[in-house]
């Protein structure tokens, strides 16, 4: 859909909000070439996709997802990388549509840990971001999950507040949980979450 380099600056801005890079870090992070960052990153900046900032003697982008053009790119790359993540992983794959019942119960579903990294995963970890109340919903969902399936479901739950609190502080649990996890659900709320951080 979009040039893969777009694709990689994109998505690595985002798993990785709030920090700040320059082009090399970036060219260095992706392995791709500083002149193909740089001439990406210009171009995002002239749409006002992403913002620069100059910093001594360098200039650090991060993404504006104030900006709605910003915003519908991030969440279309979000869903190629669950697309491609899922069809790359069966047993992934198989717990993504079982936590598709979910979606009614919460506001984002991300699927992080063992089970994205090794078919031999003993639990599947999942992050619901809950509205209030919703509490007793989920962790019911995830024991009838459990008792289906041969792996258990572990969640982990989260008010939208909760989230951003945690990436705001840099939690390592939770950024970890970011830049590795897979959104199933809810790509929109993680990145109205995320905005302004």
């Amino acid at each position: 859909m979009f040039p893969l380099n777009l694709t990689k600056i994109v998505e690595f801005l985002f798993r990785n909000i709030p920090n700040r890079f320059n082009v090399n870090q970036i060219s260095r992070e992706l392995k791709i070439s500083v002149g193909s960052a740089y001439k990406i990153l210009k171009s995002l900046e002239k749409k006002s996709v992403l913002v620069s900032r100059k910093i001594g003697n360098g200039i650090y982008y991060v993404l504006n997802l104030d900006n709605k053009e910003a915003e519908n790119i991030t969440e279309l790359v979000l869903i190629e990388s669950r697309n491609k993540s899922l069809s790359k992983n069966s047993h992934a794959s198989i717990y993504a549509k079982d936590f598709k019942d979910g979606e009614k119960l919460s506001k984002a579903i991300i699927l992080f840990g063992s089970i994205l990294e090794s078919k031999d995963a003993k639990d599947v970890d999942v992050l619901f971001i809950i509205g209030k109340g919703k509490s007793k919903a989920v962790e019911d969902f995830c024991m009838k999950l459990s008792s289906l399936r041969p792996k258990r479901a572990n969640p982990l739950l989260m008010t939208m507040a909760d989230f951003r609190e945690n990436i705001k502080k840099q939690d390592e649990v939770i950024t970890g949980i970011l830049k590795k996890g897979v959104i199933l659900f809810g790509e929109d709320t993680v990145i109205n979450i995320l905005r302004g951080v």
